[in-house]
């Protein structure tokens, strides 16, 4: 079920009017999609936390309630809005969600999407000793938002030294159909890296003398 969260939609700002949303507990915005101007919006940070806290996955569906600002002229549509949480930036230091990017969902519209793969198991190959390579780590996918799945779970329990997991050995929900190249491989058990055996300096210069020696004893017959 998604979450509702209110947004009041706000004039565009300046960077020290986004500032000031921020430290008064206000995350900015922007609420865009198909037949619809791009709305500024100012989310409620504790409502925002709930609705990721809640979802799970990458692609998090809120119930949003637009309201307008007290010198605000905006016409805005009645009831809530399906939408979808698209971006985020946030603080490289601190993690703090600095703005946020919601866009339209249509629950009778197909949307594109990215789902995160996640490995369970463990693989017999690893276990002697091969390397797991896990190439791909989101998956590509075109369904109705209703059917959007949360993750894909790929299970290696048989994968030996030499096996790989392509992407056209996953198993989807009806309805959802994956959009990356079939051949692309997600998870393979790779041999370990051979570690080669440094020579000892004195045994390479042992391996050089006998030509030495042999140059000298020509030169000397020469004479």
């Amino acid at each position: 079920m998604a979450v509702k969260i209110t947004a009041q939609v706000r004039e565009t700002g300046k960077h020290s009017v986004l500032t000031g949303l921020r430290d008064s507990g206000r995350i900015p915005g922007t609420y865009y999609g198909r037949k619809i101007e791009p709305v500024t919006l100012s989310l409620d940070a504790g409502e925002l936390k709930e609705a990721l806290t809640t979802g799970s996955g990458s692609n998090v569906m809120v119930d949003l309630i637009l309201e307008a600002a007290a010198d605000s002229t905006a016409v805005l549509p009645k009831g809530s809005q399906v939408a979808m949480i698209k971006d985020m930036q946030k603080n490289p230091i601190t993690g703090e969600i600095l703005h946020i990017d919601l866009v339209k969902v249509s629950m009778s519209e197909e949307i594109h999407a990215t789902i995160p793969l996640i490995v369970i198991g463990e693989a017999p190959g690893v276990k002697v000793g091969g390397v797991m390579q896990h190439s791909i780590r989101e998956i590509s996918v075109k369904c109705l938002p209703a059917a959007l799945p949360e993750q894909f779970e790929i299970d290696v329990a048989a994968l030996e030294i030499g096996d790989s997991i392509h992407v056209r050995d996953m198993v989807t929900p009806e309805g959802v159909e994956i959009l990356d190249d079939a051949d692309e491989i997600l998870v393979s058990i790779v041999p370990p890296a051979k570690v080669e055996e440094e020579v000892p300096v004195e045994e390479a210069e042992a391996e050089a003398e006998p030509e030495v020696i042999g140059e000298k004893k020509e030169e000397e017959a020469g004479e």
